[in-house]
């Protein structure tokens, strides 16, 4: 199993203005009757590290975060790696023909898939002038980085019919996008994003099953989210021995 997803902690790299992770320890010791008890607060944006947004983020009355269902966020992993494409330009704008040559070599892109963007950007983390092409982190209107092109994210959703769509960036728009438009494309059709995916060179083109389980937060915009991924042969071993167990437990239950 490899996990995709940065750990959530001090000094990760938000939004300007979007609150960042803090702790505060507020038990650590004994109580009166010596029992030894630890236990934190953490205050975040919903949206920062690794997380995914819900339609509501972009699309007024949309649903929330505690509205998606548990198989919106498992399915067939593509791992889509433009990161050669991109090289010095950071405003690089992804075509359906980038997809299209990949897809010469692994095969068609899977309807319901899971589809994460390596552009190259994760490698620098948590470096923030890097990450976000720019030398004011407190001004978004500086940031560059790439993204897709508006033609390619409908494509994606209406043509490939992915499910749900990640990328190693900040925001699955690109640096200098003003209207958001693939966020407006995406969570229109209900299609789900993944932002600040982690670690993706060490993720293989397909053959993956990707489980991307966000922080069940009612009425959440969006949340931190688990980003792993486990080899097809290993999942449906996983999947036949969870079932060998599920009726045993049954027989067992059954018999008494």
């Amino acid at each position: 199993m490899s996990k995709y997803q940065y750990r959530n902690q001090p000094g990760m790299i938000y939004w300007p203005s979007w609150l960042p992770w803090n702790t505060t320890t507020v038990m650590k010791g004994n109580t009166d009757q010596g029992v030894y008890v630890e236990g934190n607060v953490f205050s975040t944006a919903e949206h920062g590290g690794t997380h995914m947004d819900a339609q509501r983020h972009i699309v007024p009355g949309g649903k929330s975060i505690h509205d998606i269902p548990l198989d919106y966020v498992i399915g067939d992993g593509v791992m889509v790696d433009v990161s050669s494409k991109i090289g010095n330009n950071l405003d690089y704008r992804v075509s359906i023909e980038d997809i299209k040559e990949w897809e010469k070599k692994h095969g068609r892109v899977p309807e319901n898939a899971i589809f994460l963007l390596n552009t190259g950007f994760h490698r620098y983390w948590p470096n923030k002038e890097k990450y976000l092409g720019t030398d004011n982190a407190s001004n978004a209107d500086t940031f560059h980085f790439p993204g897709l092109q508006d033609s390619t994210a409908t494509w994606l959703a209406t043509v490939r019919k992915i499910k749900l769509y990640g990328v190693d960036l900040i925001s699955i728009d690109h640096g200098q996008s003003k209207k958001l438009t693939v966020h407006q494309i995406f969570l229109r059709q209900n299609l789900g994003a993944i932002e600040n995916v982690a670690n993706l060179d060490a993720m293989p083109p397909t053959g993956t099953k990707v489980y991307a389980i966000p922080m069940n937060i009612y009425d959440g915009t969006g949340a931190p989210t688990r980003l792993f991924a486990i080899p097809n042969d290993a999942a449906t071993h996983l999947t036949r021995a969870t079932s060998v167990v599920g009726v045993l437990i049954f027989l067992i239950l059954y018999s008494l």
